[in-house]
C-alpha cells in the first residue's frame, strides 16, 4: 500500500497574493474582480483583518453600506487598534445617517493615532451635520411651538457649538424669557459672555446660574475662570475647588485650577492637578504642555522635555510646546536641538514672540550677532505695543550692545 501525496493547505502567502491582487483591481476601478479576490483571501484565512478591511472599501464604493460596515467591524474584531478601519466604519455610518456612531468611531482612531489628519476632519464634519440636522430639527419643532422653551436652550446650543454666538444668544435669551430660572441657559451665556471677553456680564450669568442651581460645577468653574481672566487668581482656586467637590471628574477644571496654582507659585500642587486632568483625559494636549513648563520651573528637565513630547505627538501643531521645548535644549545648551524647535514653533506661528525672542538668545549665545539681532528686531516689531515694557528695552540694549560688537 502506497502513501497518498498529502493534500496542499493554502498557505497565508497566498491568502496575502490574493488580497494583494484585490488592491491592484480596486485601484483599477474593477471593484467586482477586487470583491473576488478578498473574497478568496478571507476563504483561506478568514482572520486576515486588512482583507476585511479592503472588501469593506470595495463594498463602500459601490454603495453597498450594509456589506461595507460588517466587514470594517469584522476587521476591527480581529484588530481593534486598526485606525484606518475605525475611520472609514465612520463614514459608512455617516453615509447611512448615523452621526452619533461614527463621532465614535472618529474618536476610535484619534484615541489609536493622534496625529491622524482624515479622521480629525472628518470628526469635524460629523459634528457640523450634527448639528445642523439639531438646528434643523428644533427649528421645526419651534415654528409649531414658539413658546418651548427647551427648544430655544437646544438650538442656542447647537448655535453655539457651531461657532454662531450672535444667534445663540437670541436663542438663550427667548428661553429666559419663557423660563428666567433656567441654569443650564444662564451658564451657557456665562459661557459665551467669557469667550468674548464681557467677564462682568459672564460673571452676573454664572452667579445666576449658582442663585438657581448652587451644585452645577460648570458654572462654579466658568465663575473660576472669569476671576482668573481678571486677575483675581486666589477666587479661582476657590471656584475651581467647589467645581472639583461637585464633581471630581472634570478634566477642563482640573486643569484650569492646575493654571490658577501656577500662577501662584504653586508648582507642586499645579502638577498633581495636571496629572489628575490627564488621567481623565489623556488627549488634553495643552495640559502635558503646562505640566511640563510645571516641571521646567521645578528644574526637573527630563520630565518637561517628555510632558512637550507628549504635547507634540497629540498636536504636532503645538506651537508652544516646540517652543517651551526649545528653551530646555537652550538651557542644556543643545543649541542645535533649540534651534530646531523654535524654528518649527515659527513655522506653525510666524507672529509667536517668544520663539524670536528665545531663538536670538540660541544665536547670541553662539556669537552669531547678525542672526540674532533679525530675530530681537523680528520680536520688537510683533510684540503688541505697551505690553512687557521691561522685556522690550532689555532687547533693545541688547540689539545696540550687539552692533557695537559686530
Amino acid at each position: 500500500m502506497t502513501d497518498e501525496p498529502a493534500k496542499h493547505e493554502p498557505s497565508i502567502k497566498e491568502a496575502e497574493a490574493h488580497s494583494n491582487l484585490g488592491a491592484s483591481y480596486y485601484t483599477q476601478g474593477k471593484l467586482e474582480e477586487a470583491i473576488t479576490e478578498y473574497e478568496q483571501a478571507l476563504k483561506i484565512n478568514p482572520n486576515f483583518a486588512l482583507a476585511h478591511y479592503n472588501l469593506g472599501l470595495a463594498y463602500h464604493s459601490q454603495g453597498k453600506l450594509e456589506e461595507a460596515v460588517r466587514e470594517y467591524q469584522e476587521s476591527l474584531k480581529i484588530d481593534p487598534n486598526y485606525a484606518g478601519a475605525h475611520n472609514n466604519l465612520g463614514r459608512a455610518y455617516v453615509d447611512q445617517g448615523k452621526l452619533e456612531e461614527a463621532i465614535e468611531e472618529y474618536h476610535q482612531a484619534l484615541k489609536i493615532n493622534p496625529n491622524l489628519a482624515e479622521p480629525r476632519n472628518n470628526l469635524l464634519n460629523a459634528i457640523q451635520l450634527k448639528l445642523a440636522k439639531a438646528a434643523a430639527k428644533y427649528s421645526e419643532t419651534l415654528s409649531i411651538n414658539p413658546e418651548d422653551a427647551e427648544a430655544h436652550y437646544s438650538l442656542g446650543a447647537a448655535y453655539q457649538l457651531q461657532g454662531n454666538l450672535a444667534e445663540a444668544i437670541t436663542e438663550y435669551r427667548q428661553a429666559l424669557r419663557i423660563n428666567p430660572n433656567y441654569a443650564d441657559v444662564h451658564n451657557n451665556l456665562g459661557t459665551i459672555y467669557a469667550t468674548q471677553g464681557k467677564l462682568a456680564e459672564a460673571i452676573v450669568e454664572f452667579m445666576e446660574t449658582l442663585r438657581i442651581n448652587p451644585h452645577h460645577a460648570e458654572a462654579h468653574g466658568g465663575l473660576g475662570n472669569a476671576y482668573a481672566s481678571q486677575g483675581k487668581v486666589r477666587k479661582a482656586i476657590g471656584k475651581h475647588r467647589e467645581a472639583l467637590k461637585i464633581n471630581p471628574n472634570l478634566a477642563e477644571t482640573h486643569f484650569n485650577l492646575a493654571n490658577a496654582y501656577r500662577t501662584r507659585g504653586k508648582l507642586a500642587e499645579a502638577i498633581a492637578e495636571y496629572r489628575e486632568a490627564l488621567r481623565i483625559n489623556p488627549y488634553l494636549g495643552m495640559a502635558h504642555t503646562n505640566l511640563g513648563l510645571a516641571y521646567y520651573g521645578k528644574g526637573k528637565l527630563a520630565e518637561a522635555i517628555s510632558e512637550y513630547n507628549e504635547a507634540i505627538q497629540i498636536n504636532p501643531n503645538d506651537d508652544l510646546a516646540h517652543s517651551n521645548l526649545g528653551t530646555v535644549y537652550y538651557d542644556q545648551r543643545e543649541f542645535a536641538k533649540a534651534i530646531a524647535e523654535y524654528r518649527q514653533a515659527l513655522r506653525i506661528n510666524p507672529n509667536l514672540p517668544v520663539a524670536h525672542h528665545n531663538l536670538g538668545l540660541v544665536y547670541q549665545a553662539q556669537d552669531k550677532f547678525k542672526e540674532a539681532i533679525e530675530c530681537f528686531q523680528t520680536f520688537l516689531q510683533i510684540i503688541p505695543s505697551g505690553t512687557y515694557p521691561r522685556e522690550v528695552k532689555q532687547v533693545e540694549r541688547t540689539i545696540h550692545k550687539l552692533k557695537q560688537m559686530m
